[in-house]
């Protein structure tokens, strides 16, 4: 956990993806990421072969997500509004992102 407090305080990201539905060591680190460098992953098709021999689809990051908000103390809500304002943060002044950025203020 100290490489984690020490990446931390250099503000690298972390991301958390399906091995928090499988993994305690996982998960303490989940609980342990501050909120403000927190991101979501999929861990791509092989992450979720590799831990449960199922194929992995775009839409494993829903139960991702879940299990995130339920280590927290977060709602599903406030977890992808927290992650979606740190992906924001991590793109800048990218043109994509300044798209969404423009529709959420609306």
């Amino acid at each position: 956990m100290q490489q984690l407090h020490t990446l931390a305080e250099k503000g690298v990201y972390f991301t958390v993806g399906v091995e928090v539905l499988f993994s305690a060591t996982i998960q303490e680190i989940a609980k342990s990421v501050p909120s403000s460098l927190l991101l979501t992953e999929t861990d791509n098709p092989g992450g979720y072969h590799w831990l449960t021999g199922g194929i992995g689809m775009p839409s494993i990051i829903t139960p991702v997500v879940h299990k995130l908000s339920e280590l927290r103390g977060w709602s599903a809500e406030e977890t992808k509004s927290i992650v979606l304002h740190n992906f924001l943060q991590l793109v800048g002044d990218d043109v994509w992102a300044k798209r969404i950025k423009t529709r959420r203020r609306r």
